[in-house]
């Protein structure tokens, strides 16, 4: 009944931007329902441990593993589907269009409004339940981070996943793709990052925008386990922003195994984004995100007393200010001028040498439709940009009936994926 009259107040407040801003406030107004709290009760943890296996992940161990995937390169590329010229790439992107191009995106006539696009998925979406094996990986620098993964079939492709701010191996895309892929019979990595979960990290650091080590090491390892089998590396929101941060550092310098990724709504510049996104809905989303942050700085200021000023944070009511005094200074980067300034990927997109896939939407609330890199993505054949007028922030819900509604941006990162292991 619930699900129902929710549906219902949707049609009806869909082309209303103040009534949307309510409805949201109503669900998220408490701090204790996140944009991610309906997916808690999809996500299964068999051992009864969210942790699973501490694995010690030795510096040793990943300096070896160029050398540990010396045969993957003939591997992959007998696999098919892995461009070894800028000519080969241009062709793969022009199939890939195509492909992607057939089924553009149309908001239905219930949710056309950009808030409640960004809101339904993780208020009103139904998703199946994931049952994930869990791994805890000590890091070279005597910290860890939590990894997930379904098993999945022998010698299938491997998806790694990267959330975004504030998700987890709950949220709502997390779930969606990787039930999408697991019926494909892929293995899929989910690596949460640090101090996500249920216990604070041990390290003088949390997360940032362009935090890629820990990626970089999930699928170094990754690819040392099951060598020559094809990886493809997908992010979300400020996830997406850390995959294009590493896939374009990286360069022609991936591990082999690495075939293509995907790039979903991410901040590609949040020097430009940081204002719009403070001011969409009154500040809500800001307040939201706010709420889940807090306890995880005060928890890392009584472990490193001094790491940052934990009056003014206390003081602090928006994400700006809150990347101002913790992310900025505790990750080296001073204030939150020169973070926004350096860490957004749009930086580096025209290095990347993989097939990516690119989707952002025009009326996303938390970043505006200039910060779109269209000039980019149209210089580059590695680039394959899927632009949307509508969509809101990693909404993309769509079709004509609101109890069974499907997920565009997910159905186009599974085209495009499987587009390139049968290129």
């Amino acid at each position: 009944m619930t699900r129902i009259l929710l549906l219902l107040i949707v049609c009806v407040l869909s082309l209303n931007a103040h009534a949307s801003a309510y409805l949201f406030s109503c669900f998220t107004g408490n701090g204790e329902t996140g944009l991610h709290f309906a997916a808690s009760e999809r996500v299964s943890f068999p051992e009864g441990t969210r942790h699973g296996t501490v694995i010690p992940v030795e510096r040793s161990v990943v300096d070896s593993m160029v050398e540990s995937t010396v045969t993957g390169i003939e591997q992959a590329e007998a696999a098919g589907g892995w461009p070894s010229s800028e000519e080969e790439a241009e062709a793969l992107e022009r199939e890939a269009l195509a492909l992607l191009d057939a089924h553009p995106f149309r908001a239905p006539f219930w949710l056309r409004n950009n808030h409640l696009q960004t809101v339904f998925p993780p208020l009103a979406r139904r998703l199946p339940t994931v049952v994930f094996e869990h791994e805890r990986w000590e890091t070279p620098d005597d910290d860890f981070f939590d990894v997930h993964f379904i098993e999945g079939e022998a010698d299938t492709p491997i998806l790694v996943l990267q959330h975004g701010l504030g998700g987890s191996i709950e949220s709502n895309y997390i779930i969606g793709i990787a039930a999408r892929f697991e019926k494909h019979g892929w293995r899929v990595v989910v690596q949460e990052t640090r101090a996500t979960g249920d216990e604070i990290n041990r390290a003088r650091k949390l997360f940032h925008a362009a935090m890629t080590e820990d990626l970089d090491l999930v699928v170094r390892e990754t690819a040392a386990r099951f060598p020559g089998r094809p990886i493809y590396v997908a992010g979300i929101s400020l996830g997406g922003n850390i995959v294009g941060r590493w896939l374009g550092e990286m360069g022609a310098n991936l591990p082999p195994e690495v075939r293509g990724g995907a790039i979903i709504c991410p901040p590609f510049n949040p020097a430009v984004s940081s204002p719009h996104f403070e001011a969409a809905m009154g500040g809500r989303y800001s307040r939201e995100f706010m709420k889940r942050l807090m306890p995880v700085a005060v928890a890392k200021a009584e472990q490193y007393p001094g790491a940052f000023d934990l009056e003014a944070l206390q003081q602090a009511t928006t994400l700006r200010e809150f990347d101002d005094i913790v992310t900025a200074p505790l990750h080296g980067f001073g204030d939150v001028e020169n973070y926004y300034s350096k860490v957004g990927c749009v930086h580096v997109l025209d290095q990347i040498r993989v097939p990516t896939l690119l989707i952002a939407s025009e009326d996303d609330p938390f970043y505006p439709p200039e910060t779109i890199p269209r000039e980019i993505a149209d210089a580059s054949p590695w680039l394959v940009p899927q632009w949307t007028a509508r969509g809101g922030h990693v909404g993309y819900i769509y079709g004509w009936n609101p109890f069974n509604p499907r997920k565009w941006d997910e159905e186009q990162l599974e085209r495009f994926l499987l587009f390139l292991e049968g290129a």
